[in-house]
């Protein structure tokens, strides 16, 4: 039986909001090795706030000594639930398959809002006491389910707690931020979950420069290489993302910070989930403050041919902005068989509707294809982005993603990692 006392910590800790991490986002792509399953990853960290009091000391009075008055803030813990399963899609375009793959992947994540973390990773099966369920979507991309619970470890108060609030910021004072033009060496990025996963693709001779895992902060990717550009995302407008994105969002613009993306396909009922004239207001609210101190990238859409979708919705996303989004760059996802030239031609549509603004492909990975598939595929596209001018109005690309299965095998590069990662 528990005690009162006991009952009142955990329904304390039950108020505590979620700290600075944002989703772990997961699209479920099948390749023809992989398995059902689900990962867990746990953090666990520690806040420590030091407030320095000056004293004035009177020389006829015995000295004092300047100590730090320290305040240590008890870990929280966030829980986010993650599910996901593609669904057969009829799209309007003859690029995208009549049936896709179905995959249940199911992730929890355990985090809270320090800097140092411990992660462990645990294969279980997917039918575990984590609720699932199967979303339905006309998209070409894979899709999320997202829900969110959050418990705390102890009652103890937390001295430093964020607070939902608008990014506008008139006090803000923006550090001078160079501007880094893009080349063929640095196109190539990491999306990544854990950033220690990263290690096999960054050896000698690697072409990745930049990298980003869905989220605020970097989550240990400068222990891994200090020289990867972390780019931060607000991932959509749900609470517990806005409420930490003006800290966030400043922290990273003064540790340097050129770029920052914005809402996660929100033409996909099963991320963001946003109408394209909500995106543009929220786009100028939380995004548009900073446009003089880092590049901004457009709401990253799918490649859905489908109406108000994909490049139709980011359309009407720049009609809606009314020239007021302050945006330097769009991003877009895309999920088809491997074909480079579709893929090539869709990053051109994405241009024009962009206005002619660089183009930043954040997701992308071919459907229903084997290893040398890709590998294949990955070669001609890249020496497109990489080598033809027609193609250099495309700054980044990024393929999904770093996990073990996919671009890493263990701790070594998987053969299409090498081949995005060292490949020509």
């Amino acid at each position: 039986m528990f005690s009162k006392a006991f009952l009142a910590v955990l329904a304390t800790g039950a108020l505590t909001s979620n700290g600075a991490h944002a989703l772990s986002h997961r699209h479920a792509q099948r390749h023809h090795h992989e398995d059902k399953r689900a990962i867990v990853y746990e953090a666990t960290e520690t806040v420590t706030d030091i407030t320095w009091v000056t004293v004035t000391v009177d020389p006829n009075q015995e000295s004092s000594t300047v100590a730090p008055v320290v305040e240590t803030a008890v870990p929280t813990t966030s829980l986010s639930v993650i599910s996901s399963a593609p669904a057969a899609a009829t799209l309007s375009t003859s690029s995208v398959p009549t049936t896709t793959t179905s995959i249940t992947l199911t992730s929890v994540v355990a985090s809270t809002s320090a800097a140092s973390s411990v992660a462990s990773v645990a294969d279980v099966v997917a039918s575990s006491s984590v609720s699932s369920s199967t979303p339905a979507t006309t998209s070409v991309a894979p899709t999320t389910l997202v829900t969110s619970t959050s418990a705390a470890t102890s009652a103890a108060s937390v001295s430093s707690a964020a607070a939902s609030s608008s990014a506008s910021s008139s006090s803000f004072v923006k550090p001078a931020v160079a501007v880094v033009e893009s080349t063929s060496s640095n196109k190539r990025g990491a999306a990544y979950n854990t950033a220690s996963l990263i290690s096999p693709l960054i050896g000698s001779g690697s072409k990745i420069g930049w990298a980003y895992n869905w989220g605020q902060v970097e989550d240990g990717l400068s222990d891994v290489d200090s020289s990867l550009e972390f780019v931060p995302m607000l991932w959509s407008t749900r609470s517990d993302f806005i409420s930490t994105w003006t800290e966030n969002a400043e922290a990273a613009i003064s540790a340097g910070a050129k770029n920052f993306l914005s809402f996660n396909e929100p033409d996909n009922v099963d991320q963001a989930n946003m109408d394209a004239s909500t995106a543009a207001s929220a786009f100028i609210q939380y995004m548009t403050p900073y446009a003089d101190s880092v590049s901004l990238g457009s709401p990253a859409i799918t490649n859905s041919g489908t109406d108000g979708e994909g490049v139709s919705w980011l359309k009407e996303w720049v009609s809606a902005c009314n020239d007021e989004c302050q945006y330097s760059f769009c991003a877009a996802h895309w999920y088809s068989p491997a074909e480079s030239s579709v893929f090539l031609e869709f990053v051109s549509d994405v241009y024009e509707a962009c206005g002619n603004k660089p183009v930043w492909i954040t997701e992308f990975a071919p459907t229903g294809a084997d290893d040398a598939t890709i590998s294949s595929f990955l070669e001609e596209i890249q020496d497109a982005l990489d080598n033809n001018s027609t193609y250099s109005f495309v700054e980044r690309y990024a393929y999904f993603y770093v996990a073990d299965g996919y671009l890493v095998d263990g701790t070594s590069a998987s053969s299409y990692g090498n081949t995005f990662a060292y490949g020509s």
